[in-house]
């Protein structure tokens, strides 16, 4: 759905607002995948990112995850923290789903340089392996290490295998601590404080 912003103070400036939304199941992100990006780049005095995108139809990519900005060990490999995302954010659980990542070099100008992109899906990912190599275009190398996926237990789940959920709600109804417009009460409201 997309509807036009109208400011009436700038009547020529024409906005959008654009809302795409998708259903999900109610077992959404119940099994997260988990893994550490590595990549060898052939410069190593700079700062590196990666994203990973979800497909949302041909050509159409919708990023999911971004990464830390990393800077390049000696042996100008760049080693990212472990990485944590739903399989339903991923690829809506289809293990046949393109899931794209992109590595850039970060600028301070904020125009990042695009150093290579992978494409992957959830079968190859699950296919058993610690550390997968991936194929990348440009001269970078990609390695996810640890790749494991791990189940997400919903709050209900949790309620139903015996989990106990206590509220205690204490009011004090008495003045015993002083008037709250006294400042020596325990309930003075100070105002140029808060």
């Amino acid at each position: 759905m997309e509807k036009q912003l109208i400011n009436p103070k700038k009547p020529s400036v024409k906005s959008f607002v654009k809302i795409a939304a998708e259903e999900v199941q109610d077992n959404a992100n119940a099994e997260i995948c988990c893994f550490e990006a590595v990549a060898k780049f052939n410069e190593s005095s700079n700062l590196y990112f990666f994203i990973v995108y979800k497909a949302k139809g041909p050509g159409q990519y919708v990023p999911v995850y971004k990464s830390e900005v990393r800077r390049c060990a000696n042996d100008g490999r760049v080693h990212w923290n472990m990485c944590t995302v739903g399989c339903t954010d991923l690829c809506n659980d289809n293990v046949d789903q393109d899931i794209r990542v992109e590595f850039f070099r970060s600028e301070t100008s904020g125009k990042h340089k695009n150093l290579g992109q992978m494409t992957t899906n959830l079968g190859q990912l699950k296919c058993g392996q610690q550390s997968i190599e991936m194929p990348c275009s440009g001269k970078t190398q990609c390695t996810f290490d640890k790749v494991h996926f791990e189940r997400r237990h919903s709050f209900l789940e949790y309620v139903f295998g015996g989990c106990d959920i206590d509220l205690s709600i204490a009011i004090d109804f008495t003045l015993s601590n002083g008037h709250p417009s006294n400042p020596d009460s325990l309930h003075y409201w100070d105002m140029s404080r808060n």
